[in-house]
């Protein structure tokens, strides 16, 4: 991309005070204007003039049909999302007299014309620049300002032949009591897993408390899932949180969730562990907690602002110790007053230290019109001669509800991380309609 487009595009990057850590996740992705004065739109005419130093023009004026008759283009970006070494290019254009609309379209590069992969309507809370795109690494991120100190940050990119949500991050304040404010910054990756949940002064943006964590979808157990999204987490050095950069991931196994009408079954899966690696004499230690609130920020005396950090009504779940050499392990179970099971109703199953299975009555820790629910496990490995293997799924603790990760259970058509394209949606539902699988064995 030339300097004449970069100028220009970076025009229409972020210019408030957002909470600069995300910048350190998605490397140049924020930019900040020091004047708003900068914001500025171009004619038509003038994007075709910066569009000829990237794009195929002549294909790009084909396109004047999916615009408006009359408008100026206020966000332009220009780079390859669709991973094809091709550029394609996000545009948002807004018509006179909109009243805040601006009309976004992202397009990609087909056999030397350009498709619209995804157009939608947004409302600029004050100044268009509040709406802006940055494509960076095979991925279009569309920033939003959608009110004061309210940011979103969409990250979407192809997942095999599907448009689709990669990543969401958004910072807003959280009003716990009148004239009671925290800031709060939420970051999900649709394709890791992985996020974060951050609290901040709202005046000062220090950081009050920062969660780390897998998040874990759960499909119904017969469901074959679309192969551009993940139904398990692999367990890797990663789910260790260490703060070092330099270290050889090294992949341990994986966690897999999924839910009957009536259970929900968790399988830890530990098959890339050597069992002569392990401590004959001690056992391996499993945490496996859950949590209804999924609160995480509380008031405490005098309206300072705390953390949920001890284990409540709310929050339990079970401890288990295997003794791998022996094959028999010991059970504790730990649930808080709001969860009514027992013991006969936990069944735990393992197959030679490899996999624990676990199976829970869903009633009975998911509460009623809720799809998620906090979720913390813990793996403690002996190891021969050497520091037990500590794996866990954040970086809190299991008597801290407020550092737990999620369970998020998807609905039957939706997937954890938006279709946008839907194509593969309509294949589907083509493929029921002429009945060329059984209906129980389509996603």
């Amino acid at each position: 991309m030339n300097n004449q487009i970069k100028s220009f595009t970076e025009k229409f990057k972020i210019y408030f005070q957002i909470k600069l850590k995300f910048a350190l996740i998605i490397s140049g992705l924020i930019f900040l204007l020091s004047n708003p004065a900068n914001a500025q739109s171009i004619t038509y005419e003038e994007f075709l003039n910066i569009a000829s130093q990237g794009l195929n023009i002549e294909a790009v004026e084909k396109l004047r049909e999916n615009f408006p008759k009359k408008f100026n283009v206020t966000a332009l970006d220009i780079g390859d999302f669709s991973g094809d070494g091709k550029n394609d290019f996000a545009i948002g254009v807004m018509p006179p007299r909109s009243r805040k609309n601006i009309f976004i379209y992202l397009f990609a590069d087909s056999l030397n014309n350009y498709e619209l992969i995804f157009s939608d309507t947004l409302k600029f809370h004050e100044l268009p620049v509040e709406i802006g795109f940055s494509i960076e690494n095979q991925i279009c991120f569309l920033t939003h300002k959608i009110a004061d100190r309210n940011w979103e940050i969409k990250g979407y990119t192809f997942l095999k032949n599907e448009f689709a949500e990669y990543d969401f991050y958004e910072t807003d304040k959280l009003n716990l009591k009148k004239n009671i404010i925290v800031g709060e910054e939420k970051y999900t990756n649709f394709k890791t897993l992985q996020g974060f949940n951050g609290f901040f002064d709202i005046n000062t943006l220090k950081e009050l408390k920062k969660i780390s964590f897998v998040n874990l979808p759960v499909y119904d157990l017969k469901r074959n899932v679309y192969k551009g999204f993940k139904r398990s987490v692999e367990i890797t050095d990663d789910l260790q949180w260490k703060d070092e950069d330099n270290f050889e991931e090294k992949v341990y196994g994986k966690i897999h969730a999924a839910k009957t009408e009536n259970a929900l079954l968790l399988t830890i899966d530990l098959s890339e562990i050597q069992i002569s690696e392990i401590d004959s004499v001690n056992p391996v230690k499993y945490e496996i907690y859950f949590d209804r609130s999924l609160e995480r920020v509380k008031l405490q005396k005098r309206n300072k602002i705390g953390f949920r950090e001890n284990a409540d009504a709310e929050s339990g779940g079970l401890e288990i110790d295997y003794f791998p050499f022996m094959n028999n392990f010991e059970v504790k179970l730990n649930f808080g007053k709001s969860f009514s099971i027992n013991k006969d109703e936990v069944q735990i199953d393992f197959e030679n230290f490899r996999e624990l299975k676990i199976q829970i009555p869903l009633d009975q820790i998911l509460p009623a019109k809720r799809n998620s629910l906090g979720f913390f496990t813990s793996i403690n490995i002996p190891l021969k001669g050497k520091e037990n293997l500590i794996l866990k799924n954040s970086n809190g603790n299991s008597k801290d509800p407020s550092s737990y990760g999620r369970l998020i259970f998807i609905d039957r058509n939706e997937y954890f991380g938006k279709i946008v394209t839907g194509k593969f949606e309509k294949l589907i539902l083509q493929m029921k309609n002429n009945a060329i699988l059984p209906v129980e064995n389509i996603p």
